[in-house]
């Protein structure tokens, strides 16, 4: 039964848009683990303050795993998957930009921190089984 004064979930734009961010988490720590050796040897840093780098990302994975649902809860999936979505660009673009091995650290804090709401909006919405039956509640909405 259709709802009325609901316009239909564009399913395959919703899924486009997930699969990105997906894609997006997925380089940014294939290249922190590929670019460890380079990150190392650009901030003249030693090997044990690279391998905090790969520390930051987890740090930040673990510490948000489970404020992601409250907040999502609280603020509405669609809200904190677009705010996390737009943290993480700007933290993946930070680190980019650092000049030193603490700035590297904290901005790699932000962007896991970041990728773990994304991470928890899009795995929560895309295996909801009631997906069919309240559309609302998608991140289309």
């Amino acid at each position: 039964m259709p709802l009325v004064g609901v316009a239909p979930i564009n399913r395959a734009a919703v899924f486009a848009i997930v699969a990105l961010a997906l894609m997006m988490m997925s380089i940014d720590s294939t290249i922190v683990a590929t670019a460890l050796h380079t990150m190392q040897r650009e901030l003249h840093t030693s090997i044990n303050w690279a391998g905090w780098i790969i520390t930051a990302y987890a740090f930040g994975f673990v510490v948000m795993l489970p404020v992601s649902g409250k907040l999502s809860k609280q603020y509405g999936h669609r809200r904190v998957f677009l705010g996390s979505v737009a943290v993480f660009t700007a933290a993946s673009l930070a680190c980019g930009l650092v000049e030193r091995n603490t700035q590297i650290w904290c901005t790699d804090v932000i962007d896991q921190a970041a990728a773990e709401l994304v991470w928890a909006g899009t795995s929560s919405r895309t295996s909801r089984p009631s997906w069919k039956r309240t559309p609302s509640m998608t991140l289309g909405r």
